[in-house]
């Protein structure tokens, strides 16, 4: 591909010009958006801005998925579901959700835009000079209002049936048959409109107000739109090099600084949260270890305190080195899906979500962002998100439970995470 430095501009403020004018001009083309402005490495904090679609790779087969991006040396953007893992380990199934999707979907653009952000530096890359011109001349829009109105909101628990869940899954703990368990609660409505890409990229901005985050993302994928707002990295791969930070560890924030200062204090020093820190830590190590040279996987940071707008978390640092026989697919194949998504034992604990939550998680908790070719790869954990297909949408948010856990406490940081986008959109307690 062709490259051409270009005046660097705010990402939100170039990707949301943007998007106005595409959504009239290429209303079925796809749009990616990688926004990590609020990395906590400022160093290496990179955006990228993809539209005008190359090449898709939607399907369920993930050796297949393999090949076509190794062979490849561009970036692809994408996902994977959640029930992929359904490939790597023989999981109990569950039944469709709201919102079906294939579990594998990556696509290559004609025109990327790469913000990096430590050096105010925008690269343009293209394959056709007429792609970067055509977005060049767009002109600032009005942006579309925020009004659209809801029907058929549910969820796939009550608030009662969250608790005596909770309790079983404390029960299960107890007589030894696992550690910790990530429970999960899905909520999904119908939009009375179709939501198109103008308005939907607003709901992204008003949500980045709302709950900034260094992994946010929006991906329209044809009637398919993601709006994400992860804090957690999955893992990343380059030069042979793995990272993984998993969060476990969650409190909420208060406007009284005094408040919100012991709230810190009071996630640091729980025992509780660390020692569910710490297992996840350990599963991912043990995962790690599968692909990693021997004495390579090392925790670098333990128990770190993240604070964002609405929440603090509590996360950790795995680092590692790939075998030279191990490349990025070999890695996913270990680690999917992230550990802070399962619980520990892993397959138990899924085996015991599918039981429990009885319809598929579908792209929330499985793996988001871009892979290039074999040996480079950066996925965020699909978590504070919003998926909307034509009109009808989900969400879903929940924590780990231990034996220690209060299940009121639990029900609470499941509204404490959704708090955000029910603000946005406009939604109640069920």
């Amino acid at each position: 591909m062709l490259s051409k430095k270009i005046s660097w501009q705010d990402p939100v403020i170039f990707t949301q010009k943007i998007a106005n004018n595409y959504s009239q001009e290429n209303p079925c083309d796809s749009l990616v958006f990688l926004n990590s402005q609020l990395s906590d490495n400022k160093n290496k904090a990179t955006s990228y801005l993809a539209i005008f679609s190359k090449e898709k790779l939607i399907t369920d087969d993930f050796f297949m998925a393999k090949k076509v991006i190794s062979d490849s040396k561009q970036k692809w953007f994408g996902y994977f579901s959640y029930e992929l893992a359904n490939q790597f380990e023989n999981l109990k199934k569950t039944s469709q959700s709201n919102i079906c999707e294939n579990k594998i979907h990556f696509e290559q653009f004609h025109l990327i835009f790469e913000f990096n952000h430590q050096n105010k530096i925008l690269t343009a890359y293209f394959s056709n000079q007429r792609y970067l011109d055509c977005v060049l001349n767009y002109l600032p829009k009005k942006n579309t209002s925020l009004a659209f109105e809801i029907k058929n909101f549910s969820s796939n628990f009550s608030d009662q049936s969250y608790l005596k869940t909770i309790n079983k899954i404390r029960h299960k703990i107890g007589q030894g048959d696992l550690f910790q368990l990530n429970l999960t609660r899905k909520f999904f409505g119908e939009f009375v409109n179709k939501i198109d890409l103008s308005l939907a990229f607003n709901l992204f901005v008003e949500h980045s107000k709302l709950s900034q985050t260094n992994y946010s993302s929006f991906f329209k994928f044809g009637d398919l739109i993601i709006i994400s707002a992860s804090p957690e990295l999955f893992f990343n791969v380059k030069n042979k090099k793995i990272l993984s930070c998993p969060i476990k560890g969650t409190a909420s924030r208060s406007s009284d600084k005094k408040i919100d200062a012991q709230n810190l204090k009071n996630l640091k020093n729980s025992t509780k949260e660390c020692a569910e820190n710490l297992m996840i830590v350990d599963l991912v190590r043990n995962d790690l270890s599968r692909v990693c040279e021997i004495g390579s996987v090392k925790v670098k940071k333990l128990f770190a305190i993240n604070s964002y707008k609405n929440i603090h978390h509590m996360s950790s640092q795995i680092h590692g080195k790939l075998k030279k026989d191990c490349d990025v697919f070999d890695a996913l194949q270990a680690l999917f899906p992230a550990g802070s998504m399962t619980g520990a034992p892993k397959i138990m604990a899924m085996n015991l979500i599918a039981n429990y939550e009885k319809i598929d998680r579908g792209i929330y908790s499985g793996a988001i962002g871009y892979i290039e070719g074999h040996d480079t790869l950066n996925l965020a954990v699909v978590i504070r998100t919003l998926v909307i297909k034509k009109n009808k949408f989900e969400l879903q948010f929940g924590g780990g439970i231990t034996f220690e856990s209060d299940p009121a406490m639990e029900l609470q940081e499941v509204y404490n995470k959704a708090n955000s986008w029910f603000n946005i959109l406009k939604i109640k307690k069920i």
